[in-house]
């Protein structure tokens, strides 16, 4: 307890087995509580702390057009009719595995699916703060009765409405509406083909971030949903088939592509060693060959705003980082 704390030893006997059946104690599972559930929603709550506003988190569930905003109400919604069903009738263990995987689904699809809308400003990046500092407050008031120390931390962070997540009423169950039952399944099946197209990839040894042409799914998906899917797959377009395909055929459009998020990718990580934080925008300057040069230059405003820099500059002088991209040598200066 005094290693873990009270909350994880709590949590890891509620999600183990049933009150009263006997338990085989393992420090190891203590530990994976901790990580899978605990430190994974403390990290979402630092990541909303750094968009967070004074304004206290929304009681009323937000209004928004964004079908990761809607998909997370829903399942917050399901989440909260099946805990609460589970609770009535004294099923304590199935209720927290419910919230645990809840947790899970809501940093590994719904944060790290929005995390540039949280970047971009404006209208949208509002909706995701005001979903999520929503989302945060009703998990607290579910996390209570198996967690209440961590559940009051959150509830505080996101500034709640009382003096104590314990002076809440209990959320309400409603019927998930058809709309909502029907998207709970379509990102269901979204992910699924999603599985499915990523390991296509690595069975051909295409890395995520070499941008392909198409792929196929087996379900006719909306346009929201098709867009998410082309982006975590990462090609220019999703089409309906019989079958999940990726078009793994290769041109010279999608090879500059590619290196244009790799590029990304590297400048983001050189500002992570530099320990400079999403408030920090930065003017770039690289020196790169011209086939990387024109490729940045066709998706300036969009790598600009991936790398959060006000300018990126060209320059014929070697700069400060060095840094290979695919065996192409360039090199890069990061000014404040």
């Amino acid at each position: 307890m005094n290693k873990y704390g009270a909350d994880a030893l709590r949590l890891h006997f509620y999600i183990a087995n049933q009150p009263g059946e006997p338990k085989n104690f393992d420090e190891n599972d203590v530990d994976q509580v901790v990580k899978k559930t605990l430190l994974i929603l403390m990290n979402v709550m630092i990541f909303y702390e750094l968009y967070q506003d004074k304004a206290e988190a929304s009681r009323i569930a937000p209004k928004s057009d964004n079908v990761l905003d809607k998909w997370v109400l829903a399942l917050l919604q399901q989440t909260t009719n099946e805990v609460t069903d589970h609770l009535e009738h004294y099923e304590i263990t199935e209720a927290g595995r419910k919230l645990a995987d809840f947790v899970t689904e809501l940093s590994t699809w719904y944060v790290r699916r929005s995390r540039d809308r949280f970047k971009s400003g404006g209208k949208d990046a509002g909706l995701a703060r005001t979903t999520l500092g929503f989302v945060l407050r009703q998990v607290a008031i579910l996390l209570a009765p198996f967690t209440p120390f961590v559940a009051d931390e959150v509830y505080s962070r996101v500034r709640g409405g009382f003096e104590s997540v314990h002076l809440e009423e209990w959320l309400k169950q409603n019927k998930l509406s058809v709309e909502d039952a029907q998207l709970l399944d379509d990102m269901t099946k979204a992910r699924q083909e999603v599985e499915t197209a990523l390991a296509q990839r690595a069975a051909v040894g295409l890395k995520v971030r070499q941008v392909l042409g198409s792929l196929t799914t087996t379900v006719a998906f909306d346009d929201d949903i098709k867009t998410i899917i082309a982006d975590e797959v990462n090609v220019q377009e999703v089409r309906h088939g019989t079958e999940t395909k990726l078009d793994t055929q290769m041109n010279d459009e999608l090879k500059s592509l590619g290196l244009v998020r790799e590029f990304t990718r590297q400048v983001n990580a050189l500002r992570k060693e530099l320990k400079l934080t999403i408030k920090d925008k930065v003017n770039l300057v690289v020196q790169v060959p011209d086939q990387l040069k024109s490729a940045i230059e066709k998706q300036l405003a969009e790598v600009k705003r991936a790398v959060i820099a006000e300018s990126i500059e060209f320059s014929d002088q070697a700069q400060e980082h060095k840094i290979e991209l695919n065996e192409i040598k360039i090199s890069i200066t990061l000014k404040k």
